[in-house]
C-alpha cells in the first residue's frame, strides 16, 4: 500500500551497505519534497543501520528449506538409512516447551 500527504511519499527508502536507493519526483510535489529534503538534510545513517539493513537482505536471500537437506533425510528414509531417535526427539521437545514456558513467563 502506497500513501501519499500532500504530494510526498512516505513508503520506507531502502537502505544497502552504504546505499539509499534515490526516489523519483513527482511534478505535483516538487515544493513538498523540497521542503521534506531541506528538512532531514542533516539525517545521516549510522554504521549499525546500514548493518541491520544489510543483516536484512541477508536473511531475505536465504530459503526457507533446505532443499540439500530434505534431499539427504528423503534418500536416507528411501534407503532404509534414517533411523528416528526417541529419546533425542524427546529432550528437544523438552527443552522447547521450557523455552517456552520461561518466555511466557518473562513477558508477564
Amino acid at each position: 500500500m502506497i500513501n501519499k500527504t500532500n504530494g510526498v511519499d512516505t513508503r520506507p527508502v531502502a537502505v544497502g551497505a552504504g546505499t539509499a536507493v534515490p526516489r523519483t519526483r513527482d511534478a505535483d510535489s516538487d515544493n513538498a519534497q523540497s521542503a521534506v529534503a531541506q528538512a532531514v538534510e542533516g539525517v545521516q545513517i549510522t554504521d549499525g543501520a546500514r548493518q541491520l539493513a544489510a543483516l536484512e537482505h541477508a536473511i531475505a536471500e536465504v530459503p526457507v528449506v533446505s532443499q540439500e537437506r530434505v534431499d539427504n533425510v528423503s534418500r536416507a528414509i528411501n534407503e532404509g538409512r534414517y533411523q528416528v531417535r526417541a529419546e533425542k526427539i524427546a529432550d528437544k521437545m523438552l527443552r522447547l516447551d521450557q523455552t517456552l514456558t520461561q518466555a511466557r513467563r518473562s513477558a508477564k
